[in-house]
């Protein structure tokens, strides 16, 4: 697994995140960091018929992100993206999205997270 984690507000790479990568039929959690262009990589078996949950944590940033599965957020309007920075920065709490690599290809997702006000 790779990718890199944005700032939603920004879409500049955001460094020093944790991801914790977690499966929810064992709870085998594995850990990595973004480095400081905001990358992150991750070797892990493929979850036959499930996938990783993924939370993210960051100071300053909220524990929600926008879906990994969510297209096109570059070419989304600066307004658009505030908007979904004010909802996702409101929540205390975040549903994990859930990945998975399905073969010996990496599978590259990228995050994005809503700072704080």
């Amino acid at each position: 697994l790779r990718g890199t984690v944005y700032d939603l507000r920004t879409l500049k790479p955001v460094a020093g995140c944790a991801l914790h990568f977690v499966d929810e039929r064992t709870n085998r959690r594995i850990e990595t960091r973004s480095n400081s262009n905001g990358l992150y990589r991750l070797v892990a078996p493929p979850l036959p018929e499930h996938g990783y949950l993924v939370s993210i944590t960051k100071d300053g940033y909220s524990p929600s992100y926008l879906d990994p599965g969510t297209e096109g957020v570059r070419m989304m309007p600066k307004e658009r993206r505030e908007e979904i920075v004010r909802d996702l920065s409101s929540l205390l709490t975040s549903d994990p999205a859930s990945v998975q690599a399905y073969d010996a290809q990496p599978l590259i997702t990228d995050f994005y997270l809503a700072p704080r006000r």
